[in-house]
């Protein structure tokens, strides 16, 4: 401080002085009030304030704001059977903010924060309602052929995704992500600052045509790429070699050379007075005491719709450096980039980062690049996370449209695939078909639109067994019916009329001998195809978690508790009496309950779940196959233990009831 006051009584300025703001007149605060509590006086039913607001003093120039058709929400008296004056005050008691507030700005929300209607809508499967997007994408006309990975920015929001899995017209993968586009424009200077970054100052020697941009390089860096070096080796020796004096003699060259007026005899003369031999350059520079390498001239196809100008700069910029700088935002042009320059080094580093940030708004598209460029390191890896998250995240996003049909069937045969039950698989895959049939959807849809939807086909045969829902019916065969045990589930199911009639007929006659038969699936035999599917997720504080499963009359309780204070857990399930304090009177009023004192069981515990190394393992206990009793001895099953465990935990319980 002291050096501070030092330095500026030197120059003469004045310390720097806080200035507060002056307040606004009383009597504007108070009316201001007044007005903004007046639709919740009006709708109380009683006077709040026996007196008017207190109103400014009239001003010249006063801008007014209408408030619907009559401004009657503005008086704070009550209503009392007032229907229209009751209208405005609850529209504007639903208003978020005023119209003046809307048009307000400020320098870090540069756009407006209005409030549409879309966002206060939240879907009836309990789901966070997103923030509003446009129902429809736009036309192919109104996007650029740049577009497919437009700049995050917040001065233009990016366009909307189109139909199916094209990349060419879709939204940036990654929307929270940063890429270095929204710090450079244009493409020359991020190469430019990836030169800097190598302290490379000297005179490029190799000018690189590609994407209708002229590259400036330097030979020593392009070795990295297999590609580049080869079109390096392909060009005329140095002795041969000429150097135009500059671009204007250049284009001369090219437009004498391209045409067909003038003869061959001109086209040379014209060729040896526009350029000049490299020995004679070399000749001339060593008789100064300096080297000069010449300029050479290379000439790169890339056809590949994925390569991006702002991409090849951050691939050719990458051949300066030995580490990679590749954000999030990036990586699948750069990796595309990358496979057509044959730059294993980059290639390996895109993987990497791609693995890393995988979620809901990118395992598609990583996918999608990781298929089209033979990368299985980054296939395996999203297909592992799609076998935990389809049901626990993606299936409340719009991305689970971008899955693929080839890969959901992959998914839903997957042994480690996780679901919360039966039902909620199936209500993943309802929705993953709403949105193949309405393509251009840009908000999750609810689940009154979903049922609606395919309940108002003809009721004459299922959706399956149409011509338009065949190619369907390989994912839904997946799918294990008889685990829905609800009976509002499985009216849904109904309403809906997605799967044939003799499909649920045979569910509810599993259903029913399984009552009659003290449990027994009689009519499954396949425990890998028939058993039941429960789960849950333990992802934080205070290591516990437990949960009720009903299954034909008799009632378990799953478990999952972490071991003091270390980083091991155990698993396992107890059966429950119909009197346990555990079993709500809410859930058991209607529930069915066996009376059999003991229960022949098979079951399989499962844990997926992250290692300190940053590795997914799958701990899974087998099939075992127990006879579970009512006392505190032959109640509990077989506990798994697993260690070295970090959040979040895939817990999975299947269940079967064999004939006993």
């Amino acid at each position: 401080m002291e050096t501070g006051t030092s330095i500026s009584s030197m120059h003469g300025e004045k310390p720097y002085m806080s200035v507060y703001l002056p307040k606004p007149p009383t009597r504007i605060v108070a009316y201001t009030e007044q007005t903004l509590k007046a639709p919740q006086s009006a709708l109380r039913g009683v006077v709040v304030d026996a007196r008017e607001p207190v109103e400014p003093k009239s001003r010249r120039k006063i801008r007014m704001y209408s408030v619907g058709s009559t401004n009657r929400w503005r008086s704070p008296m009550s209503l009392g059977g007032d229907l229209l004056g009751s209208s405005q005050a609850i529209k504007a008691i639903s208003a978020t903010k005023n119209s003046t507030v809307f048009r307000a700005k400020t320098a870090d929300t540069p756009q407006l924060s209005v409030a549409k209607e879309s966002d206060l809508l939240g879907s009836a499967w309990g789901r966070s309602p997103l923030p509003s997007r446009p129902f429809t994408s736009p036309s192919r006309a109104e996007m650029s052929h740049d577009r497919r990975f437009p700049p995050l920015t917040s001065e233009r929001p990016p366009s909307p995704p189109k139909t199916g899995m094209s990349l060419q017209v879709r939204t940036p993968y990654a929307s929270s992500a940063k890429t270095s586009r929204t710090r450079f424009k244009n493409p020359i200077k991020v190469l430019e600052m990836f030169a800097r970054l190598a302290n490379q100052d000297r005179e490029p020697d190799v000018r690189l045509h590609c994407l209708d941009q002229v590259w400036q390089l330097h030979r020593p860096y392009m070795v990295k790429s297999t590609v580049l070096e080869k079109l390096l080796s392909s060009v005329n020796s140095q002795k041969k070699q000429r150097v135009y004096k500059d671009e204007t003699s250049q284009k001369v060259d090219s437009f004498i050379s391209d045409s067909e007026i003038y003869s061959s005899e001109y086209k040379e003369v014209t060729r040896r007075l526009t350029s000049k031999d490299v020995e004679e350059i070399r000749m001339k520079t060593k008789s100064r005491g300096t080297v000069t390498h010449p300029v050479v001239d290379v000439v790169l196809q890339i056809s590949d719709p994925w390569v991006t100008r702002h991409a090849l700069a951050i691939g050719l910029g990458h051949l300066y450096l030995d580490e990679t700088i590749i954000a999030t935002g990036d990586a699948v042009e750069t990796l595309a980039t990358a496979c057509n320059l044959d730059f294993r080094t980059l290639i390996s580093a895109c993987c990497d980062v791609m693995i890393t940030n995988l979620a809901s708004d990118t395992v598609c598209v990583y996918l999608e690049a990781a298929v089209r460029y033979e990368q299985p390191t980054i296939i395996s890896a999203c297909e592992r996370w799609l076998e935990l998250n389809l049901v626990a995240q993606l299936s409340s996003t719009i991305y689970l449209r971008d899955v693929p049909a080839h890969t959901l069937d992959k998914i839903l045969k997957s042994s480690r695939l996780f679901t919360y039950n039966e039902y909620s698989l199936y209500k993943t895959l309802c929705y993953w078909l709403f949105m193949q049939m309405h393509p251009n959807i840009m908000f999750m849809p609810a689940q009154t639109s979903v049922m609606t939807y395919f309940s108002s086909m003809t009721r004459s045969s299922a959706f399956l067994e149409r011509e338009e829902g065949i190619k369907y019916s390989t994912a839904f065969g997946c799918l294990r019916l008889h685990g829905i045990t609800d009976t509002k589930h499985l009216q849904d199911v109904m309403f809906m009329n997605i799967v044939s009639q003799s499909w649920l007929l045979r569910v509810f006659s599993h259903h029913y001998h399984a009552l009659q038969g003290g449990g027994d699936m009689s009519f499954l035999l396949n425990f890998s195809l028939g058993a039941s599917r429960f789960g849950f997720i333990l992802e934080q504080e205070p290591g516990y978690h437990s949960e009720i499963i009903s299954l034909h009359g008799f009632h378990f309780e799953a478990k999952t508790q972490r071991q003091g204070n270390t980083n091991n857990y155990i698993v396992y399930l107890q059966r429950l009496r119909p009197t346990d304090p555990s079993l709500s009177f809410r859930a058991c009023e209607r529930a069915t309950f066996s009376m059999r004192r003991d229960r022949l069981v098979r079951y399989n515990l499962t844990v997926q779940h992250l290692t300190s190394d940053s590795t997914w393992r799958n701990v899974t206990s087998g099939v075992i196959e127990q006879r579970f009793g009512l006392d505190q001895k032959s109640a509990k099953s077989q506990v798994l233990r697993v260690t070295d465990v970090i959040t979040p935990i895939y817990v999975s319980f299947a269940i079967f009831f064999p004939p006993s």
